[in-house]
């Protein structure tokens, strides 16, 4: 028979990079083995479960979302929560977002299924410290987080780490696809992400600036928005670096864009392990990134590019030795024609179905 599988989480929308993780990693595992149910509590996009195969359940719960909705939720006792929203039996149930989904899991009443929670981020200060234990099994989507939640924890959570799953056939598929933007001004830098204050895209702009006084001479796309887009807009006017710096708004298809670029940018302040930055890498485009969660391992598994670290001076040094030495970046792109198949769907597949077969 087959196992039951339920995946809980917030919403199941195109702006949740985490529903873009889990529908990557519902569609890998094998349907002859696993019969699968996906709970999204708050917003369903119909137009988003097309994304899905069609053997794949969609449970749709409140369907809406209002501010302080979640509030109002959380203040329900959470047992009633899990038999309102999860309900029926599975073999395995897995929390597949931070908050109730994780509490709900925690929670569960159904002893003899398998319970995992999957961390995508950090949960700083660990405010979800008494749930945690109660899994089989907590997933982190980066070495660093899972080593850190096991020090953090002292021992006492079962961690493990699994990567997050990327179809890189489609990725190279949408690639392909022409743009209009000038691509003769080298080289390239491209950035994609929320814009918000997290993914420092304000500090990236302020960076770039001060190498266009400097002499330098390079292209900076912007793809995304958000809370902070208007102070961009604002930034980039009023330091006159519209003729290097576009903001090229949300994009259904970055893709044909990061593939036309040099180097893929990673700002942040804090990340879990950048989807963005190993699309990247699947496109054959290096990354310089800021030591975020998972930095470190993207770029030693890809075996080019560059960490620095997290202050404003770190990221101006390492863009400017890069503009500097221009021919490192073929040299990357060339290493990045080997090394790449690490961060292929098959090679990380295969480990999302061992974690569930057992």
């Amino acid at each position: 028979m087959k196992k039951r599988i339920v995946f809980v989480l917030n919403n199941l929308q195109y702006a949740d990079g985490v529903a873009k993780v889990l529908v990557e990693l519902c569609n890998f595992l094998d349907e002859n083995y696993f019969d699968i149910t996906i709970i999204p509590i708050y917003r369903c996009d119909s137009k988003f479960i097309k994304l899905l195969k069609p053997h794949i359940h969609v449970q749709k719960k409140l369907g809406f979302y209002f501010r302080g909705l979640d509030k109002i939720i959380n203040a329900l006792p959470i047992q009633f929560l899990y038999q309102k929203i999860v309900g029926e039996k599975y073999d395995i149930e897995v929390a597949f977002q931070y908050g109730l989904a994780t509490r709900m899991i925690a929670n569960s009443t159904n002893l003899n299924a398998k319970h995992y929670a999957w961390m995508h981020g950090y949960d700083e200060g660990l405010t979800l410290a008494n749930d945690y234990p109660k899994f089989d099994k907590v997933f982190c989507v980066s070495k660093y987080n899972a080593e850190r939640l096991r020090r953090e924890s002292q021992g006492i959570v079962n961690v493990d780490c699994c990567y997050n799953i990327i179809d890189e056939s489609k990725i190279v598929e949408l690639a392909k696809e022409n743009i209009t933007e000038d691509t003769s001004k080298k080289p390239i830098l491209i950035a994609v992400g929320r814009q918000t204050a997290e993914k420092g895209f304000l500090r990236l702009v302020d960076v770039v600036g001060r190498l266009k006084r400097n002499g330098y001479q390079f292209s900076l796309w912007l793809i995304g928005d958000g809370a902070d887009h208007h102070q961009l807009e604002e930034k980039i006017k009023k330091d006159s670096l519209e003729d290097c710096v576009k903001l090229l708004g949300i994009q259904s298809n970055p893709h044909k864009y990061t593939s036309k670029a040099d180097v893929f940018v990673c700002s942040s302040f804090s990340e879990g392990y950048s989807t963005a930055a190993v699309e990247a890498i699947l496109l054959g485009i290096p990354v310089i990134s800021t030591a975020v969660s998972g930095a470190q391992e993207i770029i030693e598994d890809s075996q080019c590019g560059m960490v620095c670290e997290l202050d404003d001076e770190s990221l101006y040094t390492a863009l400017k030795n890069t503009l500097d030495n221009p021919k490192i970046i073929s040299e990357w792109k060339n290493t990045l024609s080997t090394t790449k198949y690490k961060f292929e769907s098959k090679a990380r597949g295969e480990r999302v179905n061992q974690i569930f077969m057992k």
